[in-house]
């Protein structure tokens, strides 16, 4: 298998399941757009996978091979279906676009239409006679070469390009013109910049190179990798689409998954072609390589996760503010277990151990702590602090428990308009290092606490 290949069937990936998970993943108002951008990856993947697969087939898939020449008379369904993958999944690429910023005008869905009709006709009389486009195929160990019929259909397929793609960066050009949000305007401008470039990179390679070298075409859809890249950046930082956060974090896992593969293998191709002297990796080779590296990023998530708790509990004189808060903010708003919360910020916040008192109810990170009712009553009379959280203990009732229980300090845990909402008992801190910035961070935490269980 060779490095082309490879390289068109991770863009073909990555093309599909951003294009999916940008539909299933958008909000309703969104789902037009979201609909046509998911028609041009399928269109995308289409063309690549036509273009790898036309220039690679061995001449037992391709038909009736007579000296290296193959009509299209006699060729393969297989080859058919490739021809029909490269030529016709432009059309639907290009026709989606133009739906994908011009649907919402009237006269945006009057040139769509116009534009499909002519685009149905001619993928119809191509699917019914490929060789109104294509002579011939010329079958060769480098590489299969596809020799055009300079008819009629040829110059009608390529106007047809020309006119739609006009079209399109007429109304692109207009939709940024005419739109007055600034996020919007810029979302628009990477994308339109991005597909600029990948046409640029189409015309040479798909339009004037491949009489010349027609191995060369799979170049042209493996660019808009750069284009679909765009839409994610675009996505992310200029809210071009909205997008359900599950959606957003699935797309970003597709990206990071699928760009680290299509990474990884090039690597991988460069380095085993330069040590056994050009020879090319076998299929099993590559395919056992290709599942590896996807494990190993799709376990990623987790390794980091797990990295990230290992470093918090780590560091016992310094509280992980990143990683405590983003855990807090992950709960906010569900149904909490207080044990299990305590728990959590006892080995976070590196004490021996944590209570949270709610409703005259004890919750406490180790069970072998308890206190009696009138402890907890004399808890809950205890003044609101002056400033802070942290409240006073009476020196004859309570100190002389707290000691025996192993807890240390209570803090008051209040909303905004003073409402207390809970106790957090703490015991012996594990670091004897006291710091401004770990007493700053712990009562932000705190705070994070009481939203959750309020």
């Amino acid at each position: 298998m060779q490095l082309k290949t490879l390289l068109v069937i991770v863009v073909s990936t990555l093309a599909v399941l951003s294009g999916v998970s940008v539909f299933v993943g958008s909000k309703r108002h969104f789902k037009g757009n979201t609909f046509w951008f998911l028609m041009t990856t399928i269109g995308i993947a289409a063309w690549a996978l036509g273009c790898a697969a036309i220039i690679s087939l061995p001449a037992s898939s391709l038909g009736a091979v007579e000296n290296g020449v193959l009509s299209l008379e006699n060729a393969s369904l297989l080859t058919r279906i490739c021809l029909i993958g490269v030529y016709l999944g432009a059309i639907i690429m290009d026709l989606s676009l133009v739906c994908f910023v011009s649907w919402r005008l009237k006269t945006g869905r009057v040139v769509t239409l116009l534009f499909l009709v002519l685009g149905a006709m001619l993928a119809g009389l191509f699917i019914y006679d490929p060789s109104l486009l294509i002579q011939k195929l010329l079958v060769g160990g480098d590489g299969n070469t596809a020799v055009y019929n300079p008819g009629w259909y040829w110059v009608a397929y390529n106007v047809y390009f020309i006119l739609i793609t006009s079209v399109f960066l007429g109304f692109m050009l207009l939709r940024i013109l005419k739109t007055k949000d600034r996020r919007e305007k810029k979302g628009l401008t990477v994308f339109l910049i991005s597909l600029s470039l990948t046409g640029v990179v189409s015309l040479i390679f798909d339009v004037i190179l491949p009489p010349l070298r027609y191995d060369l075409i799979w170049v042209g859809p493996t660019s808009t990798a750069v284009a679909v890249l765009a839409f994610y950046y675009a996505v992310l930082k200029f809210r071009l689409i909205e997008l359900k956060n599950s959606s957003m974090r699935a797309l970003t896992h597709i990206i990071l998954i699928v760009g680290g593969t299509a990474l990884y293998m090039t690597i991988f191709y460069i380095i085993f072609t330069a040590l056994f002297r050009g020879q090319s990796p076998s299929t099993a080779v590559i395919v056992l390589n290709f599942i590896m590296i996807l494990i190993v990023l799709a376990l990623m998530p987790a390794i980091s996760e797990l990295s990230s708790s290992i470093r918090s509990l780590m560091t016992v004189d310094t509280i992980d503010l990143p990683y405590v808060t983003k855990k807090l903010n992950e709960i906010a708003g569900k149904k909490v277990d207080l044990k299990n919360l305590a728990a959590f910020l006892a080995e976070h916040l590196h004490y021996s151990c944590v209570g949270i008192i709610v409703g005259g109810k004890l919750y406490s990170s180790d069970p072998t702590h308890s206190l009696a009712r009138p402890e907890l009553e004399a808890l809950r009379a205890l003044p609101s602090p002056k400033s802070g959280l942290w409240q006073s203990l009476d020196p004859a009732k309570l100190s002389p428990v707290f000691e025996q229980a192993g807890l240390t300090a209570v803090a008051e845990l209040k909303t905004p308009d003073g409402r207390r909402v809970a106790q957090l008992l703490v015991g012996t801190p594990l670091s004897k290092r006291k710091s401004e910035k770990n007493l700053a961070d712990l009562e932000m935490i705190l705070n994070l606490v009481t939203a959750i269980i309020k």
